[in-house]
Parts: C-alpha cells; structure tokens; sequence
C-alpha cells in the first residue's frame, strides 16, 4: 500500500451505475473505475451521526453485496433498486424503528442507506464480506477519535511500545469529519 486516501463525499465521477451495458467489464468501463494501490479512510469525531449510502454497480457484474461494519452496528434505514437519488429516496427512510445490523446487504444494481453512531473509539474496518472484492479493495478505515470521558476513550500505549518511527498522526487534520453541530442536529432529527 502506497498511502492512505480520504474517503470521498461523493463518487469521484457519477455516471448510472447500474447500466447494464457496462457488463462485462472492459476498456470503456476501466475509466469509470480508477484504481489506485491505497487505503481510503475517514476520521469521525466522537459521537458523530454518520450516514452511508452504498451504492452497487453494474461494473463488474457484481451480486448482492455483504457490507460489514466493525465496531459498530448500523440503522438500515433503507434499501431500493437502481441509483441511489438523495432527492427522493430520503423519503423512503425508515426513521422509526429501523433494523439494527452490523453487515447489511446491497441489493445487486441498487443501493443501501445506513446510520451509524461513531461512538466506539479505535480504527474500524468496513469491507464486502466477499473476499474477491475484499481483495480488489472494497474495504475503507473508519477512524473515530476518542470521547471525553475515560470510559469512552482508549487507554494510552505503554511506554515502551514500538512505533517504528511514526509519529502515530494517520491522516491530516483536513481528514476529520467536518460536520457542524446544526448538520448533526439535522441528521438525528433533534
């Protein structure tokens, strides 16, 4: 691995990304999903309301994927087929009692909208529970920083622990989640 990457906002090029005619992969397709050898990664502040959306894509000609969070369950607050739209799927959310998991599985060719609470302090990995596109690098970092509290914050590493030189900073202060206490507000519905 080369260097770790900030996990975007959005797709770094939006395109349907449940066109069939993208099956099966090739040259025309390969521009449409850039590679790089890297980790992406996010930082999230203690207790952060975080909300994902997964999409599924045509390319590759891909199943249902399995999506597991460690560390943390996730509120499945919905799922559909096709392209995720923010305008109108968003009234689809299941904000009442949603189901409580933490894998959750995107339907081949469509989407899956999740909640999470970043309130367990440590690096946490969410991947595909296939291991093929494990390996191809379905997977992110999910750092979230300690809480204000002993209880919600990891204990300090021993003083004699080896750090192989590193200055135990992963990511730059850009990388942390910059959600503002009115979009937090707004997020969990208070």
């Amino acid at each position: 691995m080369d260097m770790l990457q900030e996990l975007p906002d959005k797709p770094p090029r939006v395109f349907n990304f449940t066109d069939e005619t993208l099956i099966p992969f090739g040259p025309k397709e390969a521009r449409l999903e850039a590679t790089s050898r890297a980790m992406v990664a996010r930082w999230f502040r203690h207790g952060a309301v975080v909300d994902l959306v997964f999409q599924n894509m045509a390319v590759m000609s891909s199943d249902s994927n399995p999506m597991h969070l460690h560390g943390h369950d996730m509120f499945v607050l919905a799922q559909g087929v096709g392209n995720y739209d923010a305008a109108k799927d968003v009234a689809k959310y299941n904000l009442v009692n949603p189901p409580v998991r933490n894998t959750v599985l995107v339907p081949r060719l469509g989407w899956a909208a999740v909640r999470f609470v970043a309130d367990n302090p440590g690096i946490w990995y969410m991947h595909c529970h296939y291991e093929f596109h494990l390996s191809m690098g379905m997977a992110a970092l999910f750092i979230v920083e300690d809480g204000p509290t002993v209880d919600t914050s990891l204990p300090q590493p021993p003083k004699d622990f080896q750090t192989c030189g590193h200055d135990n900073r992963l990511m730059q202060d850009k990388f942390y989640s910059q959600s503002t206490e009115s979009e937090v507000a707004h997020i969990s519905g208070v």
